[in-house]
């Protein structure tokens, strides 16, 4: 019986040896392997062999395996996906703006700042010498250049939210793609949940939402089956084995996607960063149309009540009319474009009047109502750096 006992006790003792080393020599396997889990075997003693031989004798049996387990703390993975989602959506944010404060170039030589000053001070120039050719072509080059700065900014603006948009339907598009493979691993959890603790598949299922956490913000909910729920503002996409996908029509003024009847928030992920930066960009293209109407307006205003060397008046200084209004056709008059004569200096039309030219000088600095009562220089400017 001793020998039977012997046998049966190395056998147990074989396996789990085998069953250690197997465990072993995966993890070593998968050392470089990205989303692993360590995994550790649970040993359980057998107890002991209570026998008679001249006297009541207990001999220890060994131990035997139990379930091979991950080591990883469910706290710390979701506080990390958490973390990662709103990492995500800063750095997504910032290098939008980042990529709005290359556009607008300042402080530079090139920038807007600096052309709305050149723009002025050419007008003071102008008042100085009101009838000197040289000063008036110096106005129409510096609102030349001021105009085009205008709306180049006005289009590289719009490219940026054109191209950030695509970005933000390819984001979606990876979104949808990683709850189908979470619904996918679910099913095989599922379907092996009686065969032990199917690990590799859950470190597989646990990147893939890694990885949904920084696309967007999430909330997941582990099932007694096995499965986990994930849903992103409040829409589920994965409900144990069924998918579904992240509606691609958003809003980025509330920073939310919509099916045409829900609207689900999107606070968390690049997708956030993506819209945030789209809305930055449109508000910015809004700014640049209160910039040119308003230069439309005030020096037209002021302009058009001048009067040229041949008696002609109501000569606007700004491109008008109905496709003539905000940034993206901000230009000359074709009247200014043709002739330098027709920039006004006074209302009398004489040689020596620089009375408008004074007035559109001194308007740097006089405030409008359009822009909340600030100067346009000072609109500008705090735009820049509310931008900041």
């Amino acid at each position: 019986m001793s020998s039977f006992f012997g046998i049966n006790l190395a056998s147990g003792a074989l396996r789990s040896f085998q069953r250690a080393m197997d465990v072993t020599g995966h993890n070593l396997a998968n050392v470089n392997t990205p989303g692993y889990s360590r995994q550790t075997i649970d040993f359980q003693s057998n107890g002991d062999f209570t026998f008679w031989d001249h006297g009541v004798n207990n001999l220890g049996q060994g131990v035997t395996t139990g379930q091979v387990q991950r080591i990883r703390d469910a706290y710390l993975e979701q506080s990390q996906n958490r973390n990662a989602s709103d990492l995500a959506r800063a750095n997504t944010t910032s290098s939008g703006l980042a990529s709005i404060d290359d556009i607008y170039g300042e402080p530079g030589a090139s920038g807007l700042s600096t052309s709305l000053d050149k723009f002025f001070n050419s007008w003071s120039g102008l008042a100085s010498d009101p009838s000197s050719a040289a000063a008036k072509t110096a106005v129409r080059s510096a609102a030349q250049t001021l105009t085009d700065g205008v709306r180049s900014r006005y289009s590289d603006l719009d490219q940026l939210a054109s191209q950030t948009s695509q970005a933000a339907h390819s984001t979606i598009d990876q979104v949808n793609s990683l709850a189908q493979q979470i619904g996918e691993i679910n099913s095989k959890i599922v379907e092996n949940g009686n065969q032990g603790n199917p690990n590799d598949l859950l470190d597989q299922r646990d990147k893939a939402i890694n990885q949904l956490s920084q696309l967007v913000d999430i909330r997941t909910a582990k099932l007694s089956n096995g499965a986990v729920n994930v849903s992103a503002g409040g829409f589920t996409l994965v409900n144990e084995t069924i998918t579904r996908e992240l509606p691609k029509e958003f809003d980025p003024a509330t920073s939310s996607v919509t099916d045409g009847t829900t609207s689900f928030s999107i606070r968390g992920g690049a997708l956030a960063g993506q819209l945030a930066t789209i809305q930055a960009a449109r508000n910015q293209q809004g700014q640049l149309d209160k910039l040119a109407d308003a230069l439309r307006d005030q020096v037209n205003g002021l302009h058009a009540t001048g009067k040229n060397a041949n008696g002609d008046t109501g000569v606007m200084f700004f491109n008008t009319g109905d496709t003539a209004k905000g940034a993206i056709n901000f230009n000359l008059s074709d009247e200014v474009k043709a002739d330098i004569r027709n920039v006004m200096t006074g209302p009398s039309g004489k040689a020596a009047d620089a009375d408008i030219a004074k007035s559109l000088s001194d308007l740097r600095s006089a405030p409008v109502t359009s822009l909340g009562k600030q100067s346009i220089t000072d609109f500008f400017k705090g735009n820049l750096t509310a931008l900041a």
